[in-house]
């Protein structure tokens, strides 16, 4: 008796653990919080903090793949800023170690709240484009305060996407298609007519530098003892950190690849930046730290790339 009892214990246990798991972690939907009232996505992790990130992450992630189906496109960062306060964890539930969580967004409340961050980013836009017109910047100034009204466009192209996709009506003028492309193609001119200072190590330098030269752009070996008018200067500046761990008998390298654009002579007048990380192992140190260094400057190369595209 004792033996079958064993026997069953065997069998049924597996099954009882995966049961306890409910059934909102396995579909990140849930009856309590209908498709048709609440975005919604689960995930498991290490903790309920980690859970919680990949989560929140997902959930981002599908809404931003369902705007894309519209065939909205390029406002992942601003979206995220959108999203971020109206995401909440729901549900929670733990077992043998591993934690779920279920996050989601009330479509409701979402709707008033974008529609009045759309009436702010519209007033925004309409006092930014007339101190626009009316600015004497030059140079990397100039480019900075496009930047700013720009970033106002895609903060409210992802409002418009957002709204889309709550089956809310969207209106877009003509007239400010064709002032926003004005703007682009003034920021295009102004980073056209700069010379740029490549700030890197070795052969990336190299290699950035053909790149610029290759596309058109001015390159110069230093940057000029002062600052002169009607020139804009802007610096490249490329780093990589990287940090040696022991793991499994070999050696794991862990890097972070920064690139920044700036004016040469306002280090806080910045153009571009980008961060990348990642990681790589092998036995041989020599090997990680190779692979290492290759991955980082592939990154750094990449973001320089479409730097280019978008001045071009």
């Amino acid at each position: 008796m004792k033996r079958l009892l064993f026997v069953l214990s065997v069998f049924l246990f597996p099954a009882l653990v995966s049961a306890a798991v409910p059934e909102w972690a396995k579909t990140g939907r849930s009856s309590s919080y209908p498709q048709e009232m609440f975005f919604t996505a689960a995930a498991s992790g290490s903790s309920y903090e980690n859970a919680e990130y990949l989560a929140k992450k997902d959930l981002f992630s599908r809404i931003i793949a369902e705007t894309k189906k519209q065939g909205d496109k390029g406002q992942e960062s601003a979206m995220d800023m959108l999203l971020m306060p109206f995401c909440e964890v729901r549900l929670k539930h733990s077992e043998r170690g591993k934690y779920y969580v279920l996050a989601a967004i009330d479509k409701s409340s979402f709707k008033i709240s974008i529609e009045e961050e759309l009436s702010y980013i519209e007033r925004m836009l309409f006092d930014a484009n007339l101190i626009l017109d009316t600015s004497r910047n030059t140079g990397s100034s100039r480019i900075r305060e496009i930047d700013g009204v720009l970033e106002l466009y895609e903060r409210r192209d992802a409002i418009y996407s957002l709204k889309k996709l709550l089956k809310e009506s969207v209106a877009v003028s003509d007239i400010t298609a064709y002032e926003r492309e004005k703007l682009v193609q003034q920021r295009k001119e102004l980073l056209k007519k700069a010379s740029y200072y490549i700030e890197a190590e070795g052969a990336l330098k190299t290699k950035i530098r053909d790149l610029f030269a290759k596309n058109g752009f001015v390159v110069v070996n230093a940057n000029p003892a002062r600052e002169e008018d009607g020139e804009t200067f802007l610096t490249v500046k490329c780093s990589i950190q990287s940090l040696k761990t022991m793991v499994n008998g070999g050696i794991k390298y862990d890097w972070i690849a920064d690139t920044v654009l700036y004016d040469s002579f306002s280090n806080d007048t910045v153009i571009y930046s980008s961060t990348a990380a990642g990681e790589t192992a092998s036995l041989e140190e020599n090997d990680a730290k190779e692979k290492a260094r290759t991955a980082s400057e592939k990154e750094i190369l990449s973001e320089i790339e479409n730097f280019l595209k978008e001045a071009l």
